[in-house]
C-alpha cells in the first residue's frame, strides 16, 4: 500500500483536548486543541466513509502515528465503489486520509471529496 504525507497548518500530535467529531449531512467536522492549546478544526466535505480505529488496528509503520497520510490507489475506495457507495467515474475525486492522533492512541480514517482546515 502506497501513501503520501499530507500537511495541515497545525500538528495533530500531542493534542491537549479532543478530538471532538461531529457528523451532519455528509460533512464531518473534527475539532481539537493542539499541543499549545490552540483550537484547530478540519471540515471534510462529501464524506462517504469514516471510522475511528485504535492504534493496534493499523500499522504505524505505514500510517503516521502523529501525522496525516493519504492512501494512493486506496483499496477502501475500491471497496466503496464495489458496494455502490460511489461510482467508478467519481472515485478519482475522493481522497482516503488517515490521521494519527497519538495522544489518544487512535486513528481517524476518512474518505472525502475535499477538506478545509481552520486554526493556528
Amino acid at each position: 500500500m502506497r501513501t503520501k504525507s499530507v500537511s495541515f497548518p497545525f500538528s495533530v500530535a500531542d493534542t491537549s483536548a479532543g478530538p471532538v467529531i461531529q457528523w451532519e449531512n455528509g460533512q464531518l467536522t473534527v475539532g481539537f486543541s493542539d499541543y499549545r492549546e490552540v483550537p484547530c478544526r478540519v471540515v471534510f466535505d462529501e464524506v462517504s466513509h469514516f471510522e475511528w480505529l485504535v492504534e493496534d488496528e493499523l500499522d504505524s509503520r505505514v500510517f503516521a502515528y502523529d501525522g496525516i497520510v493519504e492512501v494512493i490507489d486506496s483499496p477502501l475506495i475500491a471497496r466503496l465503489v464495489e458496494i455502490g457507495e460511489m461510482t467508478s467515474e467519481t472515485r478519482g475525486q475522493f481522497r482516503h486520509l488517515v490521521i494519527g492522533f497519538n495522544e489518544v492512541s487512535a486513528y481517524l480514517v476518512v474518505v472525502c471529496r475535499a477538506f478545509k482546515v481552520a486554526g493556528q
